[in-house]
């Protein structure tokens, strides 16, 4: 039997649908958060910015209305994490490779992404217009790094205890502001954005607490080779982290349709 164009490319999507149910069916047990905690961060490459930028200005949409859905989900060789601009999502118009894009970790010996992994505050600088405090930003990352067992005990009795277990317990999908990965790009001398975890309180604008301790990803850069080897010392700047984790936050009003119904 011959696939046409079209059923292979809803092969690839469907077999994506079923990566990221796979990762929803472990992730509130011990397997799924060894998988969670086996890596540092996300890459996203340049090309990825160009392309998300093609899309939102072809579609009219502004700045502060697109974003990128970040999908997690397990294959045969681990977890992945899975791209797409909020605006493909919607329409559910996939193409695999160029506005759905699989991630793996970056890798651990990648001499580049660890010299910019943020685990000393002194090399960390605010990007201008950053609302993020290194020391908040610091310690953020620090907490995962120290408390991220805990983190996942009190998401795991969550979901033994909810309603609705896919509205609780550990993290499906999170939303990043694309205005956010637009002012890493246009930092001088930037080849590559790097998302990683943190733990922090989310509140609500009257600054109540909403969500405690909870899983958030804060973006920095990655300083093209060019400036890395220039034996000029690397500066990591820091944007709003304003990604939002969904749980705790709803994934029903927003068009997460990568989810299986």
């Amino acid at each position: 039997m011959r696939f046409t164009n079209d059923q292979f490319i809803q092969a690839m999507i469907q077999t994506i649908k079923d990566n990221i149910q796979q990762w929803n069916e472990i992730r509130n047990t011990l397997v799924g958060f060894n998988f969670l905690t086996s890596g540092y961060g996300v890459e996203i490459e340049m090309d990825d910015f160009n392309r998300w930028e093609a899309i939102r200005t072809a579609a009219g949409i502004a700045l502060g209305d697109f974003n990128i859905h970040l999908y997690i989900g397990i294959d045969d060789l681990g977890i992945k994490f899975y791209l797409t601009d909020s605006h493909t999502d919607a329409a559910q118009s996939y193409v695999e490779g160029h506005n759905l894009i699989t991630k793996s970790y970056a890798r651990g010996d990648d001499a580049q992404t660890a010299n910019n992994f943020p685990i000393s505050a002194n090399k960390l600088r605010p990007l201008k217009g950053s609302q993020v405090p290194i020391e908040t930003a610091f310690e953020s990352a620090f907490s995962w790094f120290l408390y991220s067992d805990n983190w996942f005990q009190q998401k795991q009795h969550e979901a033994q205890t909810a309603q609705d277990v896919d509205q609780a317990g550990v993290v499906r999908v999170f939303t990043v502001p694309f205005d956010d990965i637009t002012d890493i790009f246009q930092t001088a001398n930037v080849s590559k954005a790097f998302l990683f975890y943190g733990i922090k309180n989310y509140t609500d604008a009257q600054g109540a607490v909403l969500y405690p301790n909870e899983i958030e990803m804060l973006l920095c850069n990655i300083e093209d080779a060019q400036a890395y080897q220039s034996g000029q010392p690397v500066t990591t700047y820091i944007v709003q982290d304003l990604t939002t984790p969904s749980p705790p936050f709803s994934t029903i009003q927003q068009p997460f349709n990568l989810f299986q119904a």
